[in-house]
């Protein structure tokens, strides 16, 4: 089944941070004299750290609360960056960007850290929306971030699928009515995967990206995709085909009205379902919402503008 939108985790499976992560770690529990072996401290990719702190090294609640706040002294300014996309993963979600899938991470590391490294490693332009714990904690556990992602882009469970590298990725997909694909290259193995429940394990980038990349070029008009995608970087949007579709999906806002020739637009669902103005848009015509809540067909003969209003 080829799926609409994608959800991503972060650690393991579009980036390979263990360095960053395990540094911070170590930096944190030599806060509280304590040392640990090499496996523990990997055990830390992938769960909420506060777990992770008060499970795995049995510190107290107080403890652990301290312990999250000392690694983020050292991940802050340099564990973020000890840290790489795996290779393959730039061009898989640019090609899935291109064909008109709407990406999405969504992971247990803080956004705010997120966002930074998506920015950072040069891929945030091929993505829907990056979403993530709080720094709180009171959004922390995959479940909690996967529903937080879903209310806020609107995504129907049935046209999405959750891809993760560990147990919680598949559980957290299952809880929340997503399909799951499990990724062997990350921190998880293939029995903790199994076990949770995957449905699909891919083995390599190269294997995820086929089992994603849809068959069908990406609707009516590829190129229109492809320029959404390409162009983001910039802020600007130009695209000369006479006739697009944009991707179907639900409004979680509201129903989204037909509007008149020039002067609004909705990209990927991205913008209110209240019309909003975008200055140095210039658009030919546009055909919205027809009440069913599924975007109709827009006849564009030249689109261009800022973009990097509609981007977000």
């Amino acid at each position: 089944m080829q799926y609409k939108t994608i959800l991503f985790d972060l650690d393991g499976t579009l980036t390979d941070s263990e360095p960053g992560i395990v540094n911070s770690v170590r930096y944190a529990l030599r806060s509280f004299g304590m040392e640990a072996e090499p496996a523990t401290l990997r055990s830390f990719i992938g769960p909420p750290l506060y777990d992770s702190f008060r499970g795995t090294m049995g510190m107290s609640d107080a403890d652990a609360k301290r312990a999250v706040d000392t690694y983020r002294v050292y991940f802050r300014d340099k564990g973020i960056f000890e840290n790489a996309p795996y290779p393959g993963v730039p061009e898989m979600l640019e090609a899935l960007c291109a064909a008109g899938r709407r990406l999405i991470v969504a992971t247990s590391k803080p956004e705010v850290f997120a966002k930074r490294i998506a920015e950072h490693f040069g891929f945030a332009g091929a993505l829907e929306g990056i979403y993530g714990a709080d720094m709180e904690g009171k959004r922390s556990s995959k479940i909690d971030v996967i529903r937080y992602a879903m209310r806020e882009r609107g995504i129907t469970p049935s046209s999405a699928v959750m891809v993760g590298d560990r147990k919680y990725d598949i559980t957290g997909a299952r809880e929340a009515g997503l399909a799951d694909i499990g990724v062997l290259y990350g921190y998880g193995s293939r029995e903790e995967l199994v076990e949770a429940g995957a449905t699909r394990l891919a083995a390599s980038v190269a294997d995820l990206r086929e089992m994603l990349s849809p068959s069908d070029g990406g609707g009516p008009c590829g190129r229109f995709a492809r320029c959404l995608c390409a162009e983001r970087r910039t802020g600007k949007l130009r695209h000369p085909c006479q006739q697009f579709s944009c991707v179907a999906q639900k409004s979680h806002r509201g129903v989204m009205k037909p509007s008149r020739c020039g002067g609004y637009i909705r990209i990927h669902g991205t913008t209110p379902a209240s019309e909003e103005r975008y200055e140095h848009l210039s658009i030919g015509c546009i055909a919205m919402d027809d009440g069913t809540g599924t975007f109709g067909v827009a006849v564009a003969p030249d689109v261009s503008g800022d973009f990097s209003q509609m981007s977000r």
